[in-house]
């Protein structure tokens, strides 16, 4: 399929802090699709010999917001068009600065961020839900917008298979943020609420999709991992710090968002996938200090010896992600600048509701930073450093954090996690 890739010149409203989105509905144009612009919306339909594309768009002050629907003829088409289109994004950009897997209303998504050929910084989801191939995307002429602004945009799609679409929650919050109902997995047991807010029974799940189960003889909410989408609409789940035995087929009502009741509450989550590479763009600016490392020294951590401590007392920036079983993942930090000194460790273990300097056990920890004997030279130019972790027989987690030595509280840096 020849794919086209939107190029927008016209601009209409200056975005601003405190803005609000309004839900555009597509269904009339045969997409059961509705999505909120910030001001006026240009819609264009253009028919080919593959696809019927849709094209969306609003925006003004150098800032657009942007989405493109293909209608190809089958579902299996649209998922075979998909990697060729993040390709062509790729070939044409000039610069790519975030690749990374992703997810919108539970579908898995490739998330990019990119220079293109004119210099205007993109934010974009490519993805395709059964025949329909979605480029969700803003534009920015000056630099990438801000997390909220992107989280606004992209959280306010619906797609209905029933070809209406169903009432979105309003979307004129303070700083453009969504305003949601909390929600609970309806089941014939009585349970307690969970603390999610974002569409808790979506009804749609897909594989390496993280979500939480509440077990009636435990009453307790466990977290899990969607493993197998069945042919009869049922989800093959493993269970968190369970082996194979356990895994189960539950139906969607069962399952929920993963809310802090199964996952840790601050660090984010990366949906890495065997056989990728993920990358991530970071500075430790957005991390804070830790003032305690007596977790690290710890008999059941042994992470580094206190002597060692000075290699990680600027800022940290944490992550985790889930490692399958008879896999094996090396993940590396590259310090932008020579100059900005740059370390990372991490550890594999079961709870992780727990996270430094809580954390108290784990079954493997690993750290890397510059070797040295009596006393560090600070100022010696930094390079990357990288940690490896294993899963062989079960299912595992992994923790991962940068840190600056001291004194370092700021410097870019790109996160490459290698999962085989």
């Amino acid at each position: 399929m020849k794919q086209k890739l939107l190029l927008l010149a016209t601009i209409f409203t200056f975005v601003t802090k405190a803005q609000t989105f309004n839900i555009t509905n597509f269904t009339e144009d045969g997409y059961p699709v509705s999505i909120g612009f910030p001001s006026k919306v240009e819609k264009s339909i253009k028919p080919s010999a593959n696809d019927t594309m849709l094209t969306a768009y609003s925006g003004g002050g150098g800032v657009t917001f942007a989405i493109t629907v293909s209608k190809v003829k089958d579902q299996s088409f649209a998922e075979r068009a998909v990697p060729g289109i993040i390709k062509r994004l790729e070939a044409k950009a000039a610069k790519v600065d975030l690749k990374n897997a992703s997810s919108l209303l539970g579908y898995n998504t490739t998330y990019i961020t990119y220079v293109n050929d004119k210099g205007s910084f993109i934010c974009i989801h490519v993805f395709n839900i059964e025949r329909y191939i979605f480029q969700i995307f803003t534009m920015n002429k000056t630099s990438y917008l801000n997390d909220s602004q992107n989280a606004t945009f992209f959280n306010s799609l619906v797609f209905n298979k029933n070809g209406s679409v169903a009432t979105n929650p309003s979307l004129s919050g303070k700083n453009g943020s969504l305003q949601n109902n909390t929600t609970q997995p309806s089941n014939n047991n009585s349970q307690p609420v969970s603390n999610n807010t974002s569409n808790s029974n979506s009804g749609t799940w897909n594989v390496n999709d993280r979500a939480e189960i509440y077990d009636t003889k435990e009453k307790k909410w466990f977290g899990c991992l969607i493993l197998k989408v069945n042919s009869n609409g049922t989800y093959k789940i493993g269970y968190d710090g369970y082996g194979d035995t356990y895994d189960e087929d539950v139906t969607a009502d069962r399952l929920a968002k993963p809310t802090s009741n199964t996952t840790p509450a601050n660090p984010p989550y990366v949906k890495a996938v065997k056989g990728q590479k993920i990358y991530i763009k970071g500075n430790l600016k957005s991390g804070q200090i830790m003032e305690d490392f007596e977790w690290a020294e710890s008999s059941s951590m042994a992470c580094w010896v206190g002597i060692r401590n000075i290699e990680f007392e600027g800022k940290h920036v944490a992550y985790w992600f889930d490692l399958p079983k008879k896999s094996i993942v090396k993940i590396t930090v590259t310090p932008a600048s020579s100059n900005s000194r740059i370390n990372i460790y991490g550890y594999s273990g079961f709870d992780f509701i727990k996270t430094p300097p809580e954390v108290s056990r784990c079954t493997a920890c690993e750290a890397s930073f510059p070797e040295w004997i009596g006393q560090p030279n600070l100022s010696e130019p930094s390079k990357p450093q990288t940690i490896e972790f294993n899963a062989t027989t079960i299912r595992n987690r992994v923790y991962f954090a940068v840190a600056g030595a001291k004194g370092v509280v700021e410097g870019d840096y790109t996160i490459t996690i290698d999962m085989q």
